[in-house]
């Protein structure tokens, strides 16, 4: 499989300052994974869906399935992350912090969350691809959103690709059936630390 890493360069300086990759660019990976190096700090970032647990993706993303996430991505051949050194020095610097529970996502249910949002000039609300509803509020640190959506009708959506390759395709499906999940992006040191009360270090 050959692996399209993009330059990043500096004109001006006339020098190489990283490069990244993004599976969008590979159809072999149904999933979101990106890795970036930069040069002149001497960093790594890596992003990845909790869908790199593929089997095990269900438990989602926690300090007890990080290695997992981890090695699953060195057997995607597009580089080789050094895992004991991202497991002692990496930080977090943004999170989907997601909660599935049992509840069928109906328009009443939708109608009713929309009616009971105590300050409508704070929070605006808006449909999400069909399957649920997005509440969003300036917050200091920018925007902050709430999905609320049907997580199975999601996955049956955008990620039939995904589903396709995992061995226990219906017990994941099974799963999900029936679910709601509520998902909130947290994107830097601060606010991680604020909203969960906790450290970043993984």
């Amino acid at each position: 499989m050959k692996i399209p890493f993009n330059i990043q360069y500096n004109r001006q300086k006339n020098k190489e300052n990283g490069r990244c990759f993004h599976s969008k660019y590979s159809p072999d990976i149904p999933y979101n994974v990106y890795i970036a190096t930069n040069n002149q700090h001497q960093t790594l970032e890596i992003e990845f869906s909790s869908k790199i647990l593929k089997e095990r993706y269900p438990e989602l993303i926690s300090r007890d399935t990080i290695r997992q996430c981890l090695e699953n991505l060195n057997s995607l051949g597009i580089c080789t992350i050094d895992v004991e050194g991202v497991l002692h020095h990496g930080w977090v610097i943004r999170a989907d912090i997601t909660k599935d529970v049992e509840l069928k996502l109906t328009d009443e249910v939708l109608n009713a969350l929309n009616q009971n949002v105590s300050n409508y000039r704070r929070f605006k609300w808006d449909h999400y691809a069909h399957k649920g509803i997005t509440f969003t509020k300036d917050v200091i640190y920018g925007k902050e959103q709430l999905k609320v959506y049907d997580k199975y009708k999601e996955l049956l959506k955008q990620s039939r690709k995904f589903l396709d390759t995992l061995t226990n395709r219906n017990q994941i499906m099974d799963y999900f059936y029936g679910k709601t999940r509520f998902e909130i992006t947290l994107k830097g040191e601060d606010q991680i630390k604020e909203r969960l009360g906790v450290g970043t270090g993984i």
